[in-house]
């Protein structure tokens, strides 16, 4: 073949760049398809916020026509979210008022402030909420596909992602892992060892005992409706686990693990021990593990005895839709995931009021979402029916309580040591702390070192092995055939027996006569979260009015990133002015609403924004707000600063 054939035949194969060349320079259009083509493009580019303006507006209209000047709420706008922007712009007072390269800057609007903005418009456009729920409806009910949250089971079982990652991902305790942790995006303390062991050593100090309980996650118990391919009754575990329970009895503290607890009662009553939709216990696996750790603390504690409070119980029953089903942002109405009933049993006092929390009790627990739920009405599953409840019943003995939505590896001993450092001693006269938090953190959680402030240490005399505590019986199981497609079957009377590390004293507890059973319809529901009082007090008109500026401000989570709806978010407010009351230090926190009800409300507070607050002590509403999940401040001098709840005025 000669080589003028040879290039003729290779010009034959046309490149890439030559066919879309050929194609976009020698593609005619009708008239009437160039019409059509630019009218959809300009519907798409100028219709979608005409849609949005058109929505908004008629729905301000609403809030409008409702609102009252007798609310003391300002008038609802009519402007639609949009031009909030103008909002994260400095006013002309805060310009005038600037000093300094320092200053202007601070008139600069925050990355934070832009993201939250930007992701409350996404969350509230027209597109997403026409499109993005339909789209998952059709997904689950369909495809069975979740979202980068939530993962579809078998018959209509619902299970967390970080939960199935706990029991799928390699050893938490693996240096490799945790090394590249630690120097991740943002750097974290990841092994629980350390700060556990220095948690205990820094109570030990103060002659008091720690009890730390890993609380099982849902597919460890139920991986039936997750894996088909395992059988095996036997639960699953991260391979980590085993190390992390010798280590801890090497340094000698105390753990109790509810997993064998919870896997015997799944075997033996053929009863569901997590709710379907929902990361949690279901109340008669939440009642099981509170009878088998009161009978550990009886066991491996000097408790002296106290005369029992006399609690009685309220049976009713509620029902509720699931965090996790709501994470999947499914349309208002779903029914792919309906709402589940449960039993509860309420503790309540000899007057009928709730259970509370007992500031003076000498047994504290530290707890998150599944110390409250059941406990907080904003959860969706009653109160005063928690695990609080039910181990201050079952130990028939007044118990202390700080438990936090989320951040389970660190959150409530940081709630401890700001109560500490601000002067509220919540140690005193305490004996016993029981830590629970999810074994989801063991891998994802971040381990701070939190220090507790110094104090003396506290003399509490031996309390001889003939001086038991007082328990009271277990009270019997509720069955609730219509909760799982699982056989109902009675619990057995005797409790069963947990698997635990450390010494263990000789002695065996006495029993108390079991209280009498009052049953009570949901209706007549007494109201208040558990463990608190129900009734906050309202503000007087003389109360504490500050105006500061927001020197800093903690990070709001995505809605739906996390399986709670509600979020307070801290504030550091300084260059204080009060105009009313009085403030101590140039600095204080205020915690206000970040996420509401899954919608982000915190796109006002940006940082260097100067806001008058109507403010409340922390601690006047903290049976109100303090079990809800908390982003707070990163610095550790922030725990030190008096604490309010702010309203902007």
């Amino acid at each position: 073949m000669s080589d003028i054939q040879s290039h003729q035949t290779r010009r034959q194969h046309v490149t890439r760049e030559e066919e879309a060349d050929r194609c976009l320079n020698h593609t005619e259009f009708t008239k009437g398809s160039q019409l059509i083509v630019t009218l959809l493009f300009l519907f798409i580019v100028f219709g979608v916020p005409a849609a949005q303006h058109v929505v908004e507006i008629r729905e301000n209209l609403k809030l409008r026509a409702s609102w009252s000047p007798a609310s003391g709420d300002p008038q609802p706008s009519l402007a639609p979210q949009v031009y909030d922007v103008f909002g994260l712009l400095p006013t002309s007072n805060e310009i005038k008022e600037a000093r300094g390269f320092w200053g202007y800057w601070s008139l600069i609007p925050s990355g934070e402030s832009i993201s939250t903005f930007e992701s409350s418009l996404k969350e509230n456009s027209v597109l997403t909420k026409s499109l993005l729920s339909p789209a998952q409806a059709i997904m689950s009910s369909t495809l069975g596909v979740g979202n980068e949250k939530a993962y579809i089971g078998k018959a209509g079982w619902l299970f967390y992602r970080p939960d199935v990652e706990y029991v799928t991902s390699d050893g938490f305790l693996d240096p490799a892992r945790l090394k590249l942790r630690a120097h991740g995006t943002s750097a974290i303390q990841p092994d629980p060892v350390l700060a556990i062991v220095d948690f205990k050593n820094q109570l030990a100090k103060r002659g008091i005992q720690l009890i730390v309980m890993p609380m099982t996650t849902k597919p460890m118990i139920h991986s039936e409706f997750l894996a088909s391919t395992h059988s095996d009754k036997t639960p699953l575990q991260n391979p980590a686990f085993d190390k992390f329970k010798s280590e801890l009895d090497r340094q000698g503290v105390l753990l109790f693990d509810p997993t064998p607890v919870l896997s015997e009662a799944r075997t033996t009553t053929l009863l569901p021990q997590f709710l379907t939709a929902d990361t949690h216990w279901t109340p008669n696996g939440m009642e099981t593990v509170a009878r088998a750790l009161s009978r550990f603390l009886s066991a491996h504690s000097e408790l002296a005895p106290v005369k029992s409070p006399g609690y009685l119980m309220q049976t009713l029953r509620i029902s509720g839709q699931g965090d996790i089903a709501e994470m999947l942002k499914l349309p208002q109405g779903q029914t792919i995931f309906p709402k589940q009933e449960v039993a509860l049993e309420r503790v309540v006092n000899p007057d009928l009021s709730p259970w509370e929390v007992d500031s003076s009790s000498d047994i504290l627990l530290l707890g998150d979402s599944f110390t409250n739920i059941y406990s907080l009405d904003s959860m969706g599953w009653g109160n005063s029916a928690g695990f609080a409840e039910h181990l201050s019943y079952d130990l028939g003995r007044p118990l202390d309580k700080i438990a936090i939505n989320a951040g389970g590896s660190f959150a409530s001993r940081r709630a401890l040591a700001q109560q500490l450092a601000s002067g509220r001693d919540r140690l005193a006269g305490k004996k016993v702390v029981v830590y629970e938090f999810s074994m989801r953190d063991l891998t994802e959680g971040d381990w701070k070192m939190i220090h507790l402030k110094d104090l003396p240490p506290v003399f509490h005399p031996k309390i001889e092995p003939s001086q038991p505590v007082k328990a009271v019986t277990p009270k019997p199981p509720i069955a609730m055939p219509s909760m799982t497609p699982l056989a109902s079957k009675k619990l057995p009377k005797e409790p069963i027996h947990a698997v635990t590390t450390g010494p263990k004293p000789s002695g065996k507890p006495s029993t108390n006569t079991k209280p009498a059973t009052i049953p009570v319809s949901s209706a007549s529901k007494a109201p208040g979260a558990g463990g608190t009082k129900p009734t906050i007090k309202p503000l007087a008109s003389n109360d504490l009015l500050v105006t500061g500026r927001i020197a800093a401000r903690a990070s709001t989570p995505k809605p739906g990133s996390v399986p709670y709806k509600d979020c307070l978010i801290a504030l550091q407010l300084t260059d204080l002015k009060v105009n009313s009351g009085s403030v101590k230090g140039p600095n204080i926190i205020v915690y206000v609403w970040g996420l509401k009800d899954n919608q982000l409300v915190d796109g006002r507070y940006s940082v260097g924004q100067s806001i008058t607050f109507k403010l409340s002590t922390w601690s006047s509403v903290e049976s109100k707000y303090g079990g809800l999940n908390r982003q707070e401040l990163e610095s550790d001098e922030a725990l030190s600063w008096a604490a309010f709840w702010g309203e902007i005025k």
